[in-house]
């Protein structure tokens, strides 16, 4: 065979390999065009639905989720109607965490915290407290101040004066209960006498005004 023969039966030879690998090769990248369009088009589904997903899982949680407006109040009622501990109160939060909607159930300190700052507003507001005074004492606030001193604050012992109108049991039909007092003033001393409470009272009484009528234990003090 001629040099030139050979030439040509090798370049046919290159041909037909060729076009069978090029024929292939096109096949394989319009498969895979049209799988990685197909695989776009899924993964946009995807995002789509998860943006989706994430939307209806906010809403639903703004609508579960109980604010913590709402919380406060119903960790003081229970620690004030209930007549509950502070770790009670916790914990029965805890237990209606699903029903109430509550992410998180407070912990004591924070509702010791939430009674302290409501003490704190009752007893700013207490000094605008006034009942109707007595006739035999007309120059009074009309209140019944009620004193007791306990240990409660280390070797400390609190001093706190409380008050009802005295016109109560003319009002209402029962005995005086925790909405119907409001507390005055509250001081902490290491030992209470007579001249110490004596002092105390006579700063409330230039603030507050003279009560009708004090209600006391029979303490030595």
């Amino acid at each position: 065979m001629s040099p030139l023969s050979t030439m040509r039966h090798r370049r046919d030879q290159w041909k037909s390999k060729a076009i069978g690998r090029g024929e292939g090769q096109r096949d394989q990248r319009k498969e895979h065009t049209r799988l990685r369009a197909r695989y776009d088009q899924i993964a946009k589904t995807l995002s789509a639905a998860e943006a989706r997903r994430r939307q209806l899982e906010a809403q639903r949680q703004a609508l579960a989720t109980r604010p913590k407006v709402e919380v406060v109040p119903l960790a003081l009622q229970l620690f004030f109607e209930a007549r509950i501990s502070f770790r009670a109160v916790s914990r029965v939060l805890a237990f209606l965490v699903g029903v109430l909607g509550i992410r998180k159930a407070p912990c004591p300190h924070t509702i010791i915290h939430w009674v302290i700052r409501l003490a704190v507003v009752r007893m700013d507001s207490a000094r605008a407290c006034r009942g109707l005074p007595l006739e035999a004492a007309p120059f009074t606030h009309g209140l019944i101040w009620m004193i007791d001193s306990s240990i409660g604050l280390g070797c400390g012992k609190i001093l706190a004066v409380l008050a009802w109108d005295a016109h109560h049991h003319q009002r209402e039909s029962g005995a005086p209960t925790l909405r119907h007092v409001r507390c005055l003033g509250v001081a902490v001393a290491t030992a209470w006498n007579g001249d110490t409470i004596a002092d105390f009272l006579e700063r409330l009484i230039a603030t507050m005004g003279r009560p009708v009528a004090y209600l006391k234990d029979g303490g030595s003090d």
